[in-house]
């Protein structure tokens, strides 16, 4: 599959699910699935923290995608293999 196909076969299964859940919802547009973003959810202060959990560079990410390490492997797999099942549906 093209890179261009495969663009196309990935943005018409998000429309397609963005469409069922609007559906699901019983709403037309999806700024009704968001919640308010005048809404303070946090409380009166926000209350906020930065997180790196990432331990890696933007150099490294495609080459663990591409062959995990084998704690990894499996499930990686399982994940990629679920995504393409989707894909050919």
């Amino acid at each position: 599959m093209t890179p261009a196909a495969l663009g196309h076969t990935l943005e018409s299964a998000l429309r397609a699910e963005l469409a069922a859940m609007l559906q699901r919802a019983g709403v037309r547009e999806v700024a009704a699935l968001l919640p308010s973003l005048n809404k303070n959810v946090g409380g009166e202060r926000q209350r906020t923290a930065r997180v790196n959990t990432l331990k890696t560079t933007v150099k490294e990410v495609p080459a663990w995608l591409r062959a995990p390490p084998a704690e990894h492997a499996e499930k990686w797999g399982a994940v990629v293999r679920s995504f393409v099942v989707r894909l050919a549906a």
